[in-house]
């Protein structure tokens, strides 16, 4: 066998792209090993270390198959092609259903790029599925990612983002184990920490960082909600949250109607008042359309009793109503459904809610 090459590379087995060293020999990849010198090259997780088990498969695919026999044949009768002969099958068959059906008869299936190497080509595919015109995409994920990307999008309008953990002096890991899972994400929670940045860990599992964490609310699983509400109900309390960016970047000011749960518009006071035109409370008992009042006018917990096309009714702002929400439960009560004390509960809350900026 001929000496070993080490080759400065990154791991491309997920997103976190941790630089690595390839060792190869006699044209073979043998092992993938830690570069230090990369900024999210210390360690390397299993996935990057079984590399070269997929690379060297004896069992990998090396060129496309084609079925010779009926799907309902046990015994599908695989045979190689080329790429050339692959590609020009598929794409025909392609152009044959959307000029035939519409490409909205096209479902695309798309893997992972969170645990394969798919991340390098990911916004290709996409582009592909979009220029093609059709609507349909199954997608793998891993079941941290819905709640991360998609849950935060609908509640938010956005994703949770980049957590800042450099620079960030508090430190909130909430159901997520980055030494697993995730292992220069763990290396910017630890240098974060031997900076001094604090830590909250809630997680039901003694996890390492949750036994090094300030506080580590140990939740029952699937009791979380309880307690957000409770540590939002407490930030509230203490008055150390953002009141400007709640409203200017927020429903909050919003007009709730309690007649039907929905926004108060323009449309509701006025019959030529636009639907679209959300109407906010602003100071004494007035209102006024969003668009046409600075942010800083606005009034986030307020009620206002209104006379519409329908008559009188009774609104509160989006963030009153939040407020009531999150007020619903008290220490005490989250304590019995979570399993995380009052105390605890209120310890995480101070700390939180003085923090300069929270890295998530």
């Amino acid at each position: 066998m001929t000496a070993e090459t080490r080759t400065p590379a990154f791991c491309t087995q997920c997103r976190s792209r941790c630089g690595c060293e390839a060792i190869t020999a006699d044209g073979r990849l043998l092992r993938l090993e830690p570069l230090p010198s990369h900024p999210s090259g210390d360690k390397l997780c299993p996935k990057g270390r079984a590399a070269p088990e997929l690379v060297e498969h004896p069992d990998r695919l090396l060129s496309p198959m084609r079925r010779t026999r009926p799907k309902e044949d046990p015994d599908p009768g695989w045979v190689p092609i080329s790429w050339d002969e692959a590609l020009e099958t598929i794409a025909g068959q392609m152009r044959r259903i959307a000029e035939q059906y519409g490409p909205e008869q096209v479902a695309f299936s798309v893997t992972t790029p969170s645990g394969t190497h798919l991340q390098d080509s990911i916004a290709w595919i996409e582009r592909l599925i979009r220029a093609y015109g059709s609507p349909n995409t199954i997608y793998s994920t891993e079941i941290c990612n819905w709640h991360k990307d998609f849950a935060s999008r609908f509640t938010y309008g956005w994703d949770i983002g980049t957590p800042d953990f450099a620079n960030t002096d508090c430190v909130l890991l909430w159901g997520h184990n980055p030494q697993s899972s995730w292992l220069a994400r763990a290396g910017e929670v630890q240098k974060a920490v031997r900076r001094g940045a604090r830590m909250v860990v809630i997680d039901p599992r003694p996890t390492t960082l949750a036994r090094r964490a300030d506080f580590w609310l140990q939740v029952r699983p699937g009791t979380d909600q309880a307690v957000a509400l409770g540590l939002a109900s407490l930030v509230i309390g203490s008055g150390h949250f953002d009141r400007d960016f709640v409203a200017r970047w927020t429903n909050g000011p919003f007009l709730v109607r309690e007649d039907n749960g929905r926004f108060l518009t323009e449309a509701d006071i006025t019959p030529s008042g636009s639907t679209s035109a959300f109407m906010v409370a602003t100071a004494g008992t007035s209102i006024a359309a969003a668009s046409n009042v600075d942010a800083s006018k606005t009034e986030i917990d307020a009620t206002r009793t209104l006379r519409t096309l329908n008559g009188d009714v009774r609104c509160r702002t989006a963030f009153s109503l939040y407020r009531q929400a999150c007020d619903s439960w008290p220490p005490d009560r989250v304590a019995a459904a979570t399993g995380v004390s009052a105390e605890a509960l209120r310890a995480a809350a101070d700390l939180l809610s003085k923090a300069k900026s929270v890295a998530y």
